[in-house]
């Protein structure tokens, strides 16, 4: 389900490391939750914590975009978590509702090959 360019990606960056985060008490992980084995063909897997059949707590999320680790709260990508797109570009940081913000902005990774002539960004 993976391209290729995400999973070398992946390797050079090494896995997400969520638990400096939990150490430092900046987030919660919810014990209680069940770990899903979630699948919608040719769109997702979720593998991590959930709640009602939807990713809710820490996990996994592979995709078609490429992948991302970290905390999902009812389905989406909300808290600490890192993305990998299939073009290796990569953001780790913090996610709100799914949107990348600058808040407690780790790390932002561009490969060049991937800036348009103009200067924009291709994701």
């Amino acid at each position: 389900m993976l391209i290729p360019n995400v999973l070398e990606q992946w390797a050079t960056l090494k896995p997400f490391n969520l638990y400096r985060f939990i150490e430092n008490a900046t987030i919660v992980v919810p014990a209680h939750y069940a770990i899903l084995d979630l699948k919608r063909q040719g769109a997702y897997q979720w593998k991590g914590q959930g709640h009602q059949e939807v990713g809710h707590g820490v996990g996994r999320n592979m995709g078609g975009f490429g992948l991302y680790e970290g905390q999902y709260f009812e389905g989406v990508a909300h808290g600490y978590g890192r993305i990998i797109w299939r073009n290796r570009n990569s953001y780790q940081g913090y996610f709100e509702t799914e949107r990348l913000t600058a808040k407690e902005l780790i790390q932002f990774n561009l490969e060049t090959s991937n800036i348009a002539e103009g200067g924009e960004l291709a994701l």
